[in-house]
């Protein structure tokens, strides 16, 4: 069984039994839980220990499918925004580096990349907002439309 087929089945397995989803439920499914970004994408829409999970395989069905390209770059900032506060800190953006490379990548050189990226920060505030993390990005990866699949 692939991930995909194992992710659905499993899924599909909490539903039939009448039950919502909710995000203990999520994170027992070992493909889920390998990867290292899923905690986040679960606490996106989680409020009051309740799961959207309508809401959730709405979002990740844009994502997947074509659609805008800034539609899709709102789910990543949001991801990276790890305090929810609608920004990304350099604390958020050290937090997802860490989680990406599982720990596998020297302080110092996040650190530097974290300051690096800031160096492209737009408005000289402590903060990267949705709009100019869409400049930073877009500015370095001229292929995101191929790539992310966008109208």
């Amino acid at each position: 069984m692939d991930f995909t087929s194992e992710l659905i089945f499993q899924i599909e397995s909490i539903l039939k039994e009448g039950k919502s989803v909710k995000p203990r439920d999520l994170t027992k499914i070992k493909a889920i839980t390998d990867n290292p970004i899923s905690k986040l994408l679960i606490s996106l829409y989680t409020k009051d220990g309740e799961l959207n999970f309508a809401g959730m395989v709405s979002e990740l069905q844009n994502f997947v499918s074509k659609s805008p390209l800034d539609s899709k770059l709102f789910l990543i900032f949001r991801i990276y925004d790890t305090d929810k506060d609608g920004k990304i800190s350099k604390k958020d953006l050290t937090t997802m580096l860490k989680i990406l490379s599982n720990d596998n990548i020297e302080e110092n050189k996040i650190n530097d990349i974290v300051e690096k990226t800031f160096k492209f920060e737009v408005n000289d505030s402590e903060f990267i907002e949705f709009q100019e993390f869409c400049k930073i990005i877009k500015s370095r990866n001229n292929n995101l439309h191929l790539f992310f699949r966008c109208n």
